[in-house]
């Protein structure tokens, strides 16, 4: 079975992950190079990982919803279309 896991104890500092899809198995690869927080406890051999992070690294949000009208967002290009024309003054040091 391919899955994706995260688990912890309340009051615990750190998580276990275990990750079978490619672009988490690549990101925490990558984490563990630059973070000695991130340890990597076993590579499987269906190329999935068993992980601890510290659960800081942990992020749960919402996608986010896109209510505006086609209209709206032409309106808005327009205005960055006109922003990125105009030349920008230097403040006035005095």
């Amino acid at each position: 079975m391919n899955e994706n896991v995260i688990e912890w104890l309340d009051d615990e500092d750190t998580i276990s992950v275990t990750f079978h899809q490619k672009r988490f198995v690549n990101k925490i690869k990558r984490l563990a190079n630059i973070d000695v927080n991130v340890t990597i406890l076993a590579r499987n051999k269906d190329n999935s990982i068993l992980a601890h992070l510290p659960i800081s690294y942990l992020k749960l949000s919402p996608k986010r919803k896109d209510n505006i009208s086609v209209e709206r967002k032409l309106e808005l290009a327009e205005q960055m279309r006109k922003m990125n024309k105009t030349p920008r003054s230097k403040k006035d040091p005095t």
